[in-house]
């Protein structure tokens, strides 16, 4: 069977060119949490946002970086409210906006991090977190820590490998 064809039909008319907004997420995250109608994940480095309304679909240029020189990690992602916050094990973050193009990341903390995803919580309009040497809290201004002697004693019998199970 032998089949003809003939392309006589400009590029420009066959419609969209092909998107790479919609490429799939980077291997190794392992944090996540929904916020603005979007997924948003880590692997330690970088945050990725999905693309609007679309989980699976991540566009590799809104890949976000909080200093990322400084030697730490990205532990925790937090959403609430109008932010979702990022916890770093010397830092915590928040990002604003609802694009792209009005994203703002801002600084919570450049001195107390946050050492377990699992232990970012918030309560009545208080964000709450475990520092590694603490545990902290703030109301959108400069945290706090809120343990007591007894607390800080179990607190620092926790070996360095294991305070991001905390």
């Amino acid at each position: 069977v032998t089949t003809t064809y003939t392309d006589n039909v400009l590029s420009e008319l066959l419609g969209d060119a092909v998107t790479f907004t919609q490429d799939l997420p980077t291997t190794g995250c392992f944090a996540l949490a929904l916020w603005a109608d979007r997924l948003w994940l880590t692997d330690g480095s970088f945050v990725y946002p999905s693309n609007f309304g679309r989980a699976e679909c991540y566009d590799p240029l809104d890949a976000l970086s909080f200093n990322r020189d400084d030697g730490h990690e990205i532990r925790a992602l937090h959403a609430s409210g109008d932010r979702i916050y990022v916890g770093k094990t010397k830092g915590i973050y928040y990002v604003t906006g609802t694009s792209r193009d009005d994203w703002r990341i801002n600084t919570l903390s450049d001195k107390q991090g946050c050492y377990s995803h699992a232990s970012m919580k918030s309560v009545e309009g208080l964000l709450l977190w475990y520092g590694g040497d603490n545990f902290y809290r703030s109301d959108g201004g400069a945290p706090e820590s809120i343990s007591d002697l007894k607390v800080r004693t179990l607190l620092d019998a926790i070996p360095d490998a294991r305070k991001e199970y905390v």
